[in-house]
C-alpha cells in the first residue's frame, strides 16, 4: 500500500505479494485471534474456536476446513488429539499476550 511505517512499530506478518501477483505458494503459517468472547487458532486445515475468555474456561469447536469449509461439523468430541494439540498452542499464545 506504500503507507509509511514508523520505525518503532512492531509489525507482525509476511510479504504475500508473490502469492497475489504471481500465484506462487505462500509458506504455511499459524493464525491466532481473540475477541472479547472467544479465542481462535487456524493451523493448516484445522481451526479451533474457543468460546471463552481464557483457554481453561468455555466451550471448544474444532473444524477441518478442508472437509468442512462452512464449519458445520464440530469435531471437538471426535478428534481429541487434534483438539489437545491446538489448545496447547492456543494457550501458549495467550500466555505470551
Amino acid at each position: 500500500a506504500n503507507a509509511p511505517i514508523p520505525n518503532a512499530a512492531a509489525i507482525e506478518g509476511i510479504d504475500i505479494w508473490q502469492g497475489i501477483a504471481e500465484g506462487k505458494p505462500l509458506p504455511e503459517r499459524t493464525l491466532y485471534w481473540r475477541t472479547p468472547r472467544q479465542l481462535a487458532i487456524r493451523k493448516g486445515d484445522w481451526k479451533l474456536i474457543h468460546q471463552g475468555k481464557e483457554p481453561g474456561e468455555g466451550k471448544d469447536e474444532l473444524f477441518n476446513l478442508a472437509e468442512d469449509a462452512v464449519e458445520d461439523d464440530n469435531l471437538a468430541g471426535v478428534n481429541i488429539s487434534k483438539l489437545r494439540e491446538l489448545k496447547r498452542e492456543l494457550a501458549g499464545q495467550v500466555a505470551m499476550d
